[in-house]
């Protein structure tokens, strides 16, 4: 989609993407019978076709044990998918300076891009980071991730 403003919010970004006609191709394919696919987004989002947020305890009433667990783990994920975002404006702090990053006057895009593609590039090389010992996983070689032909190199 391309660059946009940080002042446009969450819901227009949202619009402006798409992603509801490609949720729904998605879910065209699936066989039938099965409905239990979505996208999982903060409340923001929860209007949208195909996406669930977080349950919510209506008055009077009492979330079940399932749905608490469940708004207590996905609140855990968002943590940790936060986190890695947190860790590439670290690693490369000068993607926060918001007032000397204009999209007219700096290829913002670019500059996020790399650093989001060089903390990636760490993480592969120091075997990891913060998210995937969460997710209890290793992080992929570099080779794998870069998709280097090691015939070719």
């Amino acid at each position: 989609m391309g660059s946009v403003e940080g002042k446009l919010g969450d819901w227009i970004l949202w619009r402006m993407t798409g992603m509801e006609a490609k949720i729904r191709d998605v879910l065209q394919g699936l066989p039938e019978g099965h409905d239990g696919l979505f996208v999982y987004g903060d409340p923001a989002y929860a209007g949208g076709y195909g996406v669930m947020g977080p349950f919510k305890r209506h008055p009077g009433e009492q979330l079940t044990e399932a749905q608490s667990r469940f708004n207590v783990e996905m609140s855990r994920v968002r943590i940790w998918v936060e986190q890695i975002f947190g860790l590439a404006l670290q690693r490369w702090a000068s993607n926060g300076f918001k007032y000397s990053l204009r999209l007219e006057s700096s290829p913002v895009p670019a500059f996020y891009m790399v650093a989001i593609l060089l903390t990636n590039i760490k993480t592969c090389l120091d075997g990891g980071n913060v998210v995937p010992d969460a997710f209890g996983c290793d992080p992929p070689l570099l080779v794998d991730y870069l998709r280097i032909d090691e015939d070719e190199v």
